[in-house]
């Protein structure tokens, strides 16, 4: 039997080498992220004190634009750092203490659980709190506070005092709507409210 252990060796050598350029990467990733945190909490404070939404849909495109973002994977992962960036940015502003969980509320958060994935985008006019926003941020979706015509899912959220109901509606049958067919293209959820 004959080994060709000097092959073997190379390859293992270039995998480690490999995953330590991966973990440069994410020393750096790391750093610049935690700065734009930074940053994040000083526009936040900036923007309140002009009262100004802590969401800007436009400045978000010209970065997209700015940065030449063309590959689906590239706008969903900036999704994801938008969404951070805007967490930081309202950190202070965010309500301490214990919330009233009702039965309604906790069906939207096992909505947003089961459907939300990171870098989808939630388009919405609504300005509420709800516990489906929530959860779809905490699951790295990105909200942007404009109406849309286009979208791979809707969902609709009836509020009222006697009976909350969810509709969801989902453009192409022929899609699941937890896995789409292009999971490197974000989704598009959109999301209405009556109150």
């Amino acid at each position: 039997m004959v080994y060709f252990i000097g092959n073997s060796v190379e390859k293992n050598d270039s995998l480690d080498l490999l995953r330590e350029k991966l973990l440069e990467n994410s020393r750096l990733l790391l750093q610049l992220f935690k700065e734009r945190l930074e940053l994040g909490k000083s526009v936040g404070e900036l923007k309140r004190s002009m009262d100004l939404n802590l969401r800007d849909r436009n400045q978000e495109l010209q970065v997209l634009r700015k940065l030449n973002v063309s590959e689906p994977i590239e706008e969903r992962f900036l999704n994801i750092i938008f969404e951070l960036t805007i967490m930081s940015e309202s950190q202070d502003n965010q309500a301490t203490g214990k919330e009233t969980i009702i039965d309604a509320e906790t069906l939207q958060e096992i909505l947003a659980e089961s459907i939300c994935l990171p870098g989808d985008r939630i388009s919405t006019k609504t300005s509420a709190d709800l516990p489906f926003i929530r959860r779809a941020i905490s699951k790295g979706a990105h909200v942007i506070n404009e109406d849309c015509e286009s979208f791979d899912l809707q969902i609709l959220i009836s509020r009222n005092t006697e009976n909350d109901c969810i509709k969801i509606s989902n453009i192409s049958s022929s899609e699941s709507i937890v896995n789409s067919k292009r999971p490197d293209k974000p989704r598009v959820i959109r999301l209405e409210v009556n109150e």
